[in-house]
Formats: C-alpha cells, sequence, structure tokens
C-alpha cells in the first residue's frame, strides 16, 4: 500500500509542477518534459521531506548557477534522457548534497562533466547509454560504492582503479567494448556479482585469473567470444550461477562439473553438440539450459544429478529421451523439462507412470514421431501419440 501512495503522490506532483503548482512534504517528486530553469529551482528549494527526485525528458538551463534544491536532503536522484548546454553546475550543487547515496544517469551526455563528482557518500551509481568512452578516475575515488552499473556505452578499459572500490558487491559492465579486465579488480573482495554481457572477451587466461579468486556468486558471459569455458571458473568456489550463453563453445569440458558450488548453468545458443558422462559428477545443479545447440540426445547421467529441478534443451535436434528423464518427471523430481524439436521419440513402456497431468512440463511443443506409454497403470492404448504443431 505504501508504494501505491508514493506513486500517487508523485504523479499528482509532476502534474503540478507542469502548472506551476508545487505540493509540500512530498516523499517522492518526478518532474517530466520541463526546462529547469531558475524559477523552478527557487520552487523545488521550499519543498520539505523529498527524498527521491527523478527529471526524466527535461533540460537544464546553464543560466541557473545553483541548483540549491540539491542540498536538502536528498537521498536518490535519476536523470532519463535529460540534456544541458553546461552541465557544470548541477554536478557542482551535487557535491553539496551530503546525504545523497543515489544517483542515476540514464541516456545523459555528462561524459565530459564527470570529473567534477566528488567522493560523495553514494552507495549505488548508475550510468547508463551515455555514451562512454572511458570512466575518469575520480569514480573510483568514491569508496562507499557496492553498486557500480556502467552498462550501454562505448567502455573499452576499465582503469586500475577500480581495486580501490573495496564495498563494490555488483558490477553491471554489459553491453560495451571490453577485451579484458585489469588485475586491480582482484582487490574488490566483496564483489558478489560481475555482469560482462554483450562485450568482446575471450578465452584469455589473465581475465579469468584475476577474478578466479574472488567470491562472486553470479558470473554473466553471454554473448562474448569464449570458445571453451575456462578452467579458472572452477576455482571460484563461490559460483553459483554462471551464464556463457551465445558464445562460441563446441563442447562442455568436465571439469565444469567439478564445481561444488554451481546451481544454475546456463550454455544455450552455442555449438554443443553432446552432454558429457561428467554431468553426472554434478552436486548442487538445480538448473540445466542447453537449448539452441545441437545436441541429438540427452545422456541418461543427467538422471544421476540429484538436484536438478530444471532442464531446458528446446532447439535441439532432440532424437530420444532417456526412460529415467521421464520417471524423474513422473515423480516430480524434475519440475521443468523444456524441448522443442523437429521431432524426438521416446519409449516409456513398462514403468509405472500413473499420468503426466500432475507433472509440470512446460514448452512441449514439437512434432512427436512416437510416446511409448505400453505397460503402465494408466495409459490402456499400446501406443499414446500425443501431436503439438
Amino acid at each position: 500500500m505504501k508504494k501505491i501512495i508514493v506513486l500517487i503522490i508523485t504523479f499528482v506532483v509532476s502534474l503540478a509542477v507542469g502548472y506551476s503548482k508545487i505540493e509540500r512534504n512530498t516523499y517522492s517528486l518526478l518532474i517530466k518534459d520541463e526546462i529547469i530553469d531558475q524559477k523552478l529551482v527557487d520552487s523545488l528549494k521550499s519543498f520539505d521531506g523529498i527524498q527521491f527526485m527523478t527529471f526524466q525528458f527535461c533540460f537544464f538551463d546553464k543560466e541557473v548557477s545553483e541548483f540549491s534544491f540539491l542540498s536538502k536532503k536528498l537521498g536518490d536522484i535519476r536523470l532519463i534522457s535529460c540534456s544541458s548546454d553546461n552541465w557544470g553546475n548541477f554536478f557542482e550543487s551535487l557535491n553539496n548534497s551530503p546525504e545523497l547515496y543515489g544517483l542515476n544517469f540514464e541516456f545523459c551526455d555528462i561524459q565530459r562533466f564527470l570529473y567534477k563528482l566528488k567522493p560523495l557518500q553514494l552507495t549505488r551509481l548508475v550510468i547508463n547509454n551515455c555514451q562512454l568512452q572511458e570512466i575518469p578516475g575520480n569514480i573510483f575515488d568514491i569508496k562507499s560504492i557496492y553498486l557500480l552499473n556502467l552498462s550501454d556505452n562505448y567502455i573499452i578499459d576499465i582503469p586500475i582503479g577500480i581495486g580501490n572500490l573495496r564495498n563494490l558487491e555488483s558490477l553491471h559492465l554489459n553491453n560495451n567494448l571490453l577485451r579484458n579486465l585489469p588485475s586491480e579488480i582482484s582487490k574488490c573482495k566483496s564483489l558478489d556479482l560481475l555482469d560482462l554481457n554483450n562485450n568482446q572477451l575471450n578465452n584469455s587466461d589473465s581475465l579469468f585469473h584475476v577474478i578466479s579468486d574472488l567470491n562472486i556468486t553470479d558470473l554473466s558471459l553471454k554473448n562474448n567470444y569464449l570458445e571453451t569455458i575456462p578452467k579458472q571458473i572452477v576455482q571460484m568456489n563461490s559460483l553459483e550461477y554462471l551464464s556463457i550463453e551465445r558464445n562460441n563453445l563446441k563442447i562442455i569440458p568436465d571439469y565444469i562439473f567439478d564445481s561444488r558450488s554451481l546451481k544454475y548453468l546456463n550454455l544455450s545458443n552455442n555449438n554443443i553438440e553432446s552432454i558429457p558422462n561428467s554431468i553426472a559428477n554434478s552436486r548442487n545443479l538445480e538448473t540445466l539450459s542447453l537449448s539452441g545447440n545441437l545436441i541429438t540426445s540427452i545422456n541418461e547421467n543427467l538422471c544421476n544429478v540429484k538436484k536438478l529441478k530444471s532442464l531446458n534443451v528446446r532447439a535441439n535436434p532432440i532424437i530420444t529421451i532417456p526412460k529415467c528423464i521421464l520417471e524423474k518427471l513422473n515423480s516430480g523430481k524434475i519440475e521443468i523439462f523444456s524441448i522443442s524439436t523437429d521431432c524426438f521419440r521416446t519409449d516409456a513402456e513398462k514403468n509405472k507412470f500413473n499420468s503426466l497431468d500432475n507433472n509440470r512440463i512446460f514448452h512441449f511443443k514439437n512434432k512427436y514421431e512416437y510416446l511409448k506409454f505400453r505397460d503402465n497403470p494408466t495409459f490402456q492404448k499400446e501406443y499414446h501419440y500425443y501431436f503439438d504443431n
């Protein structure tokens, strides 16, 4: 209920600002499609209690010498698709916001003015889709940051100053032009999530060596240029979630299943042809996604992965499904099984299937050649056919 009230208040205030009316004592403020001139700034000075402020599609007038409302007890400021002839005064005013902990820029051209940002007590900094080509060093003087999002820019290199962020827990560098990371990132001992999706990373030993000693639980490497799964990943004893979707993988190396912490593994949309027998070594794997590969059969050793709950093999040329997989479906041990192929067949005769109605089988969309369920309690026909085109 509290969230709903805040949203309503924010909407009312945004309308009021448009008519030069301002309501006092609001918790959150949205200003949209406005020119932030001296008149509006003076009006905002009288606000009490604003903690969250969002500017969307606004133009900041360079004639405003001081954005004095920023010195209030603001906790979070967000700018979306805003512009200015001179951001300098705005950044100078930001530095007078002692209680500011969250700062978010999206689709704002601020590259030339970021150097003005002083070491505030920020814990969250987002600079997303701002056409950044490089990161100014003063960003890494803000040692209180625990979330840093620099995604959707044109960043090629990460400065060595990244090692100063000892409290950093979440680092989002997706959708950039990165080919490597500096060794200094190994000093970020609190780092828990690292998002490197959609970059230009390859199988550089140095890249994965520098992060192998970190306590990362969530690592995303989607849409890069990896040809093998780096062996150093197995050394990451805290890693639980690993995504290497849309790379150039051809095989799944045996050593990946030596990981004792891995729970979620996504290797979808590669060129993998088979599932190795070593899959049986997985101790804690719960979710395995192999969709969009070249796999023709499901390895029976998957049935020995005791904690497996979700298996996605959609968009593979699967021919057969082993009986044990269907047995796990029937018992509820595998809760989600997703498959979509041109055709497949399975022989599930002489088992103890009562029905498949109680199982959670999703995305079973394909042209079945045949499904055999003869000599099971409920299925009366010699062959049970099911077609879903």
